[in-house]
């Protein structure tokens, strides 16, 4: 390559960064906002994630636990008792909500069941529990 053709092809390389400066600035941009973009929406969508998980979490095991506790309760009395098959049945279910998949629909079919089988429980105790929950800095429990 000869000194003139090195020259020429500096300049028309200096020429195309001058012109093509906005459009490289523009890409450059573009992509860092992507890739910002990307992380922020991961770190929310885990902690969205976490929330829901935490608030489901807690329903479900208030569920599985008052039923545990009237099973142990009624312990010793009538096995075909239907107190006792709800509450069985109750914490079946509940054991078998870990393996659900978050996003499938039995996830949300699992916990309706669950719920309605707890509201046929308190209604065959006769006593009116039903969950409630505030995350943050106020945690209510069940109201009685």
């Amino acid at each position: 390559m000869s000194v003139k053709q090195k020259e020429q092809t500096f300049e028309e390389d200096l020429f195309h960064s001058i012109t093509m400066c906005e459009e490289i600035s523009w890409q450059e941009g573009y992509t860092e906002g992507v890739q910002e973009a990307t992380a922020k929406s991961y770190e929310e969508g885990f902690a969205l994630g976490a929330q829901k998980g935490t608030e489901i979490g807690s329903e479900v095991g208030f569920y599985a636990g008052y039923a545990a506790r009237i099973l142990n309760l009624k312990k010793g009395e009538d096995s075909k008792s239907r107190i006792i098959k709800v509450c069985e049945a109750i914490v079946k279910l509940a054991n078998t909500f870990e393996s659900v998949e978050p996003t499938d629909e039995v996830l949300t079919d699992n916990l309706n069941n669950i719920r309605g089988k707890f509201k046929q429980l308190t209604s065959l105790l006769g006593v009116q529990v039903e969950y409630s929950a505030t995350f943050g800095n106020s945690i209510k429990g069940t109201s009685f």
